[in-house]
């Protein structure tokens, strides 16, 4: 799904204009990716949020993102993302910044529009999620 549909909606029409909403309001769509830190961001698993998880940890969403993910495409991806959680040394960058599993979305999550194919802007609040683990190996 296209990041036009994850902002619209699953039930939205083509074509409809964007509801003017502010970024305060609570209806603003929560999208929100998670990549391994060698995938870029294209290969991210981009998902539209509940609501409810604007005030939920790091943690939670990984959770929602990884047992959400159900397409061919995104199970090797998710699984990656559980093996690098489970690694010793896991590092999270979220928005650039470095945050823990246990912090709340709300710290990190940024505003932002998108120009849709109508040309109307649809506001959304987006987190993007890097896991990265330290790998062990080569010569002692």
């Amino acid at each position: 799904m296209s990041l036009v549909e994850k902002i619209m909606g699953k039930n939205s029409e083509k074509g409809k204009g964007a509801e003017d909403d502010s970024f305060a309001g609570k209806n603003s769509p929560f999208i929100a990716s998670a990549r391994t830190g060698l995938a870029g961001k294209d290969d991210a698993i981009l998902k539209r949020m509940p609501g409810e998880y604007q005030n939920k940890t790091v943690n939670d969403v990984l959770d929602y993102i990884i047992s959400q993910s159900t397409t061919d495409s995104e199970i090797p991806l998710a699984q990656s993302l559980k093996n690098e959680l489970e690694a010793n040394g896991s590092i999270v960058v979220v928005n650039g910044k470095t945050a823990s599993l246990k912090d709340s979305v709300s710290e990190y999550i940024i505003d932002k529009e998108h120009i849709l194919p109508n040309g109307s802007t649809k506001k959304y609040k987006e987190i993007e999620i890097e896991i990265s683990s330290v790998q062990q190996g080569g010569y002692f």
